[in-house]
């Protein structure tokens, strides 16, 4: 007999010293949720960042109330007992991967009307739900339903198959321009700053440019000094006396001053 998964103890395992709010993935694959998502509200609603959640085989028969992840982008729903109630899922805007195979009491196309309001729902999973057997050509009735869908049971609007190497290709393109949009918004705050400063920019190169200039007048200032001695160096030249006359000169300038 397979042990019960307690759901509070596998979310505090998962979380591990992270806070909720940095969590990005909780997978609770066969945890049952003896009631439902109430028991487990606050504490998944404490997931502001969760992107990728995974409700696999927890024996949800509803979805409300269905916690507010606004950042979650995939969920996992399949081999439960869902039978409607979708709209919960309102409270998931960015949601763009939803997977509710298994769920065999998905029956008509009216099940799914609510998720017309996720207009970024881009891939929908309804495998082995009873709509595929009960609607005849239910995938041209769901793909005018929801027109936001690029891929629905694995394959695209033509009815080409989509591998998984394929959306992981389109995820990556995503992260790319959620990284290009980052970059430039990172740009455009420096320039904003350097604006307030007056459009000047402080780094290294400024102050190695500094010091050249200082050094420049300082040699500048050592040659000026250099010249001034070079002039005055001459006129002590001239005015001194030869070195044969110059003891006599001076005993003889002494003399006259004392007998004056």
């Amino acid at each position: 007999m397979a042990k019960t998964v307690d759901v509070k103890e596998r979310i505090a395992q998962l979380d591990g010293k992270r806070l909720p709010a940095e969590v990005k993935t909780l997978n609770l694959d066969n945890a049952k949720l003896a009631d439902g998502l109430a028991g487990v509200l606050d504490l998944l609603q404490a997931h502001t960042g969760l992107e990728e959640l995974s409700l696999i085989g927890t024996g949800l028969a509803g979805l409300t109330p269905f916690p507010a992840l606004p950042k979650l982008r995939k969920l996992w729903l399949c081999d439960n007992k869902i039978a409607g109630g979708l709209q919960a899922l309102d409270s998931c805007p960015a949601l763009e991967y939803l997977y509710l195979g298994g769920n065999k009491k998905i029956d008509k196309v009216e099940i799914l009307e609510p998720l017309k309001r996720l207009s970024n729902l881009h891939c929908l999973d309804l495998f082995t739900c009873d709509i595929v057997k009960a609607v005849p050509d239910y995938r041209d009735h769901v793909l005018k339903l929801l027109p936001s869908l690029d891929i629905l049971d694995s394959l695209d609007r033509a009815g080409k198959e989509i591998s998984d190497s394929d959306e992981d290709e389109d995820e990556d393109e995503d992260e790319d321009e959620e990284d290009a949009v980052d970059e430039y918004q990172d740009t455009d705050e420096d320039e904003q700053v350097n604006n307030e400063n007056g459009g000047m920019e402080f780094d290294g190169d400024d102050d190695s440019s500094d010091s050249d200039g200082d050094d420049d007048d300082d040699e500048e200032e050592e040659e000026e000094e250099d010249g001034v001695d070079a002039e005055v160096v001459p006129e002590r030249a001239q005015v001194a006396p030869d070195s044969s006359s110059s003891s006599g000169a001076g005993v003889k300038g002494v003399k006259r001053k004392i007998e004056e």
